[in-house]
Order: structure tokens, then sequence, then C-alpha cells
């Protein structure tokens, strides 16, 4: 074929939508001193990072690291503006970071891109509280912003263990789940509006404080999610629930997982009303918080499960208390339950869901932990915890874990070895068998934590390529450059 005719031949398959790669990955271009001074000129020295970059290069989980020679403080809309405009047409690529508490490796430099750090960009704009409805910056705290809503009667959507660090921005491009969803639902139904910076550097102002508008696609639900690919969320708008006036913990010791099952359809029978979060423990990873942290368990047992009921002031406390307690009588009786405790007091109800949001930190004090964030229906879900030990019964590994948000079907896999160890021979027994148990099941391999860059190539366990080729041209309409997020969320070619 001759060159001519191969130019004709591509730019038919491109007009057919046949290639629908990142097409100009290949021509990202390297950093120079030209473009550092360009960026100390726009923000200031003060906001330009040259050196003592480790932190910033390296994921939470402390498996991928980065390169990068450069981190960026913007300070506002416009500053990002600038950043995105000037990385676009010199085709310089980039990664946002807000916590960085990803972990799939979604905030960290592929190679030695540069990093936009957004933490600087923490203001909250203004707060409705007859609607609800809070307007910030990205870059604000979770546990920051909790705190606010809360002393003006309010809650966030949403609450996780990476609270403390965790960025509002970051959990909207990673449609983060955490605790509140079986009562609040995913981030695509809480985010009212969104101010989003697209690689050219042209601002999208999506900023409704409405929950209902109709009018048009809702371009902001492609960024919920989008994992920084697709544009930077610099502003969020967002509902928050009121306040409860009490909370009632319950922790249960379970001695099988299929009454784990029985428990769940009780309480939801029952007691949905105020239902607010429904959590499953193994003793593999109950181990891990008491060994690795010394946090003081109540009992001892296979399995645990901790639930918690939120009440208004109209509720009857009492007679639900009541209600809750008839019911652990019974499950005592029939053996379904061996031990448990309730709590409504405040100080045991920190130690309890202490317990819970510190076992991530708890497995990585194991060493090197690999973790599987999956979505998996419940006769399968505790299943793959134990295929996977008896898959690994024969490796170096310190521990197979199992826990998570039962109550959506999202289990979180650990599987820890010692940091020293080679890990390659452990992970090429976990992938991509793991990946393929659960597509064969019909699960999700991701179900709230994305895909980043350790997870992208695995896409297709659970997209089909038809579906996959879309995301890949939505991208190169938003990022023709390829600019954006490089090696993260979409698979290579």
């Amino acid at each position: 074929m001759s060159l001519k005719a191969g130019r004709l031949f591509l730019s038919r398959l491109r007009k057919a939508n046949i290639l629908t790669v990142h097409r100009n990955q290949s021509k990202l271009a390297s950093l120079h001193s030209d473009d550092v001074n360009y960026f100390i000129t726009t923000l200031g020295p003060q906001r330009v990072k040259q050196d003592d970059l480790q932190s910033y290069n390296q994921d939470w989980l402390r498996l991928h690291s980065g390169q990068s020679k450069l981190v960026l403080f913007p300070g506002s809309t416009e500053d990002v503006s600038k950043i995105l405009s000037y990385c676009d047409k010199k085709h310089l690529p980039l990664v946002v970071q807000a916590g960085n508490t990803s972990l799939v490796a979604g905030s960290v430099p592929d190679k030695d891109e540069i990093i936009l750090s957004m933490g600087k960009m923490n203001k909250i704009e203004h707060f409705n509280d007859t609607t609800g409805v809070l307007q910030c910056e990205s870059g604000c705290i979770l546990e920051n912003l909790e705190s606010f809503v809360q002393e003006r009667g309010f809650i966030m959507p949403y609450d996780l263990g990476a609270k403390g660090s965790c960025q509002i921005g970051g959990n909207i491009a990673s449609n983060a789940g955490g605790i509140r969803f079986i009562r609040y639902g995913s981030l695509h139904g809480s985010v009212l509006g969104l101010e989003v910076v697209l690689p050219s550097g042209k601002i999208l102002n999506m900023m409704s404080s409405l929950r209902k508008d109709n009018t048009g696609y809702d371009l902001k639900q492609l960024f919920i999610g989008s994992e920084g690919t697709l544009g930077v969320v610099t502003k969020v708008s967002i509902l928050c629930p009121v306040k409860p006036d009490h909370k009632i913990v319950t922790f249960l010791a379970v001695d099988q997982y299929t009454k784990i099952l029985d428990i769940m359809r009780s309480v939801r029978s029952e007691m949905s009303p105020y239902l607010s979060a429904f959590e499953m423990i193994d003793d593999e990873t109950m181990d891990a918080v008491h060994t690795n942290l010394g946090l003081s368990i109540p009992f001892r047992s296979p399995f645990y499960v901790l639930f918690e009921l939120s009440l208004s002031a109209t509720c009857a406390e009492d007679r639900i208390e009541e209600q809750l307690h008839k019911m652990l009588e019974k499950y005592l009786d029939n053996g379904t339950i061996t031990d448990g405790t309730i709590s409504n007091d405040l100080t045991s109800l920190s130690k309890l869901w202490t317990i819970r949001e510190r076992i991530a930190e708890a497995l990585l004090a194991d060493g090197k932990c690999f973790k599987y964030d999956v979505s998996l229906q419940h006769e399968h879900f505790y299943e793959l915890v134990e295929v996977m030990r008896e898959r690994l019964k024969l490796a170096d590994v310190k521990r197979v874990s199992g826990y998570g948000h039962i109550g959506d079907n999202n289990l979180h896999l650990g599987i820890t070895c010692d940091r020293k160890k080679d890990s390659d021979e452990i992970k090429k027994l976990i992938e991509p068998f793991v990946f393929e148990w659960i597509r064969d099941r019909n699960g999700s391999i991701s179900a709230e934590h994305g895909l980043g860059q350790t997870k992208r190539n695995h896409i297709h366990f659970s997209k089909s390529s038809d579906v996959v080729a879309i995301m890949k041209q939505v991208k190169n309409l938003f990022d023709p450059n390829g600019v954006l997020n490089p090696k993260k969320m979409l698979p290579d070619d």
C-alpha cells in the first residue's frame, strides 16, 4: 500500500469511528525550563514546587511511584484554566491530585507528568440551611465539610475512612461510595452542580443548586466518576441530608456467613426507614486491626456485623431500641448471633466505627497490600475470599481478608505479604484470575475505588468492547491531545 493510500485508509477509519484511540499521546512533550518559568510567572513562586516531591509521586498503598519534577498549586478556577490551556497547547501531560488517597494509583503520575495539586482551593462559598445545599471549592477536605454542615444541622451524604485527608473534588472524580451509600445513594444523585475546567482551559459553569433541572443533557454526570480524565472539577454544589438526632450502632458476632444475610434481611424488613449503614468484617480483617493497630475488639468471632440506625427527633427512640433488643434476643436464642453489643453513646459509637474505618490502615501495616474493591451478588460475596485463600494457600502471603459494604454488595478483598518479599509471583496468582472469576459471576471489578492505573487494562472484564470504545470517543472529544491524566481509567489500545 502506498503512503498516500495508507493515509486515505486511516482517514476513512477515523471517519467511520473505528480508530478512537488517544492518537496524540505519542506526541506528549517533556517539561522544559521555559515551561517552569511560565508557571512561576503565572502562579507565583510559592505555588510552584520542584523539590522534595516524593509524597506527591507515591501512591497511598506504596505500590506505584511517579517521577514528576513539578507540582503546581492553583488558587482559583482561573489559575486552573491558565495551567490547562498552556499544557494543552504545549502537549504537556498532567495528573490531577486531591488528597492522594486513591487505592488504584489514580492520582499519581504514570511517568513524569506535572502534578496539579488542588488543596489550596478549599473555600466554602455558600450553604443554604433551608435546602441543605453546600457550595464549595473542590480542594475542601471531607472531614472539614462534615464538621461545617454538622454545626448547621446537616451531614455530608457520604462518609469515608480517608475523610481526614481526601478532598471532595477527588471524591467526585472517583464517585466515592462509603458507608452511607445504603441510605443516600451515590454522588450521581447528591451532586447538583459542578464547575469544571476542560483540558483546553474552557470553564464549564454547571453550578446549579436545584434538585430538578430537566433542560438537555446532564453533562455534570460525565465528570462524576471520570477519574479526572475529562476535566478538572473546581467547584461543587452538593445536597446534604438533615443530621440525625440519634444514632444506634449494633455490633454482632456471627459464626457463619449465611447468617449475616439472615440478619440483613430482618433489619431491612423491620427497620429499613432508619438503616444508614450495614457492614461485614471477617476475623482475618479484625485480627489485622487488633494486632497491627492495637485496637480493642469487644469479642472474637469468625464474622462480624456492624449496622447503624439513624433516627430523627420525631422517632420514638425507646420504642425502636426496644424493637431492636427483641430482634437481637431472638437471634441469640436461635443461634444466629453468638454475642453482640448496642450503643447510642457518642464515645462508644466512635470506638466501634474506628474499628471499621481503620481497616485499610491495618492491612497496609502488614506490608504490601493488594486491594480489590468489587461488587458481587450475595451468594458469591464471601465465596471469593474463600476461593482466593485456597488459591494462595501455598503462596507466601500473610493474610487474605474480606470486609465491606455488604448492604451495597461491595466487597473489599485484601491480600497482604511482607514488603521485603518479591510480590510479582503472588500478583500473578491473583491476576487475572480474580477478575475472570468476578466476570463469570456478572460482578464488577470496581465497586467504588475506580480503575486508576492498576485496573484500567482490566476494564473489559466489566464492560463490553463497544462500551469501552465509546468511552474513548468521549475522552477524545474532551481531551483530543491526551494531556489530562494519561494512563488512567481507560485501557491501552
